[in-house]
């Protein structure tokens, strides 16, 4: 059973897609397996698991849609006493930042694009941002975990492998890994470093192939 509503839904689409799949699209379908089964999985304990160390990266996506900046200078005071900063944030050159990379929160900003405006439709305080921002990290992390899952399947196949092996390899990556422990439960930088090797090592294949 599981308890999380979208996990729920996801693994209904996934059941769907096996069912109603044409011959002409099951070159895609074991990724696209891969990839839906590993989200509705990821999303099924329903919370986010996560330290200061994601937080900066959570509320980048959030600045960004909400007040133009990568800069996090309002979320400073609640999450630190007046003039100190947390462990996770530095001041520098006028604003205060993350000491961790931004390219997570960069990334994944367009998947936070619905919910902020939809949730900012009235005014927020920063404590409200940050709650919700911590909160929808957990999707968006879940999100291109299970992408670098579909990503792993097909590099199996590109690589030679077959149906068998490809889905076995995968199971081993997607849930015997950190992919399933660590990068689907909040947005450290682990899941989209290993989506971005995947994915050039797929494409460094595909060139090489190509006629």
């Amino acid at each position: 059973r599981f308890p999380c509503p979208l996990s729920r839904c996801i693994l209904a689409l996934m059941s769907k897609a096996m069912t109603d799949r044409t011959r002409s699209g099951v070159t895609l379908a074991g990724p696209f397996m891969a990839a839906m089964l590993s989200l509705g999985i990821y999303l099924a304990n329903g919370r986010t698991i996560g330290s200061g160390d994601t937080t900066g990266p959570a509320l980048i996506p959030v600045s960004i849609l909400a007040c133009g900046t990568v800069d996090l200078s309002q979320f400073a005071p609640v999450l630190a006493p007046p003039g100190m900063l947390p462990y996770y944030l530095h001041a520098s050159r006028g604003g205060v930042w993350s000491v961790y990379s931004m390219a997570p929160g960069i990334l994944v900003t367009p998947l936070y694009a619905i919910p902020v405006w939809k949730y900012g439709q009235v005014r927020r305080t920063p404590r409200e941002w940050l709650d919700k921002a911590l909160e929808w990290q957990k999707y968006s992390a879940s999100i291109i975990t299970a992408l670098s899952a579909g990503v792993f399947f097909s590099l199996i196949l590109a690589m030679g492998g077959s149906q068998a092996s490809a889905t076995a390899l995968t199971i081993a990556y997607a849930f015997g890994s950190q992919a399933w422990s660590v990068s689907s439960q909040a947005l450290w930088q682990h899941g989209p470093a290993v989506l971005a090797l995947l994915a050039a090592i797929s494409a460094a294949i595909w060139f090489r192939n190509k006629p």
